[in-house]
């Protein structure tokens, strides 16, 4: 079975009875990333009676400062979400540094909930790479989860040091970054990402379907000189091992 530990239902709109369907078709398992609360309940609506789909309730730091007064009423959500996600921190693509209060009290409060109810988070972390691991340092977190990282090459080792798994995505075509990632990835912590269907247009201008995971794993394989089903079974076996873990 393939994995996509990282994609975001809503992004396919009017098309998303043709994403569930390739997901079926070619047996994609596929943790389904929140934005918000609205997001969430989107996802747990298409899941519903289908085996493949893992929805995960997280507050993502680019709409943090929408819900920073009201974070207990989430508590039922992340109880009853089996992973967390899209959370974390970004000093990146948000400029305006007046919202960083903002990410750090809503990331300290789902980490809390996740060292607390004993889940596996599933984190942004661009430009924030190294306040990341302080915070992972911090809090006792099951079986974290670094999605598309792109930071500095000590951090990353560091998060290795700390039982980190790390999503690949689309970018491993022409990211030498990410490339070189997967070389240095021991292969019991890569997972596979399509990052919902607006990623790819970040590489080629094209809206991504899941079977483009297909393609990633393949990728994967050919720069470990691994036989493609070999890795797609690690990366299966990577994420229902999170899954087990996380109540």
């Amino acid at each position: 079975m393939y994995v996509d530990a990282h994609t975001h239902l809503e992004q396919f709109e009017d098309k998303i009875g043709d994403a569930i369907n390739k997901m079926e078709k070619d047996k994609i398992m596929s943790v389904a990333c929140s934005m918000n609360p609205g997001s969430y309940e989107y996802s747990k609506k298409f899941a519903e009676g289908k085996d493949l789909i893992i929805p995960a309730f997280g507050i993502h730091p680019w709409e943090a400062h929408k819900f920073v007064d009201d974070l207990d009423v989430f508590d039922s959500c992340i109880m009853e979400s089996q992973l967390i996600g899209e959370i974390g921190l970004d000093f990146y693509w948000i400029t305006n540094n007046k919202f960083y209060s903002y990410q750090r009290k809503v990331f300290e409060y789902m980490l809390s909930r996740c060292q607390r109810y004993e889940k596996s988070p599933n984190m942004h972390t661009k430009g924030a790479e190294s306040e990341i691991l302080e915070y992972l340092m911090r809090y006792e977190i099951k079986n974290p989860i670094i999605h598309w990282y792109s930071g500095p090459r000590d951090v990353f080792e560091k998060l290795v040091d700390r039982g980190c798994y790390f999503t690949i995505g689309v970018d491993v075509y022409n990211s030498k970054i990410t490339r070189d990632l997967v070389k240095s990835l021991p292969k019991d912590k890569i997972l596979t990402e399509t990052d919902g269907p607006d990623a790819l247009k970040w590489i080629n201008g094209k809206r991504g379907y899941p079977s483009e995971i297909k393609k990633v794993v393949r990728e994967i394989s050919i720069l470990l000189n691994m036989d493609e089903e070999e890795i797609k079974s690690q990366i299966y076996d990577n994420l229902t091992k999170i899954l087990s873990q996380s109540k």
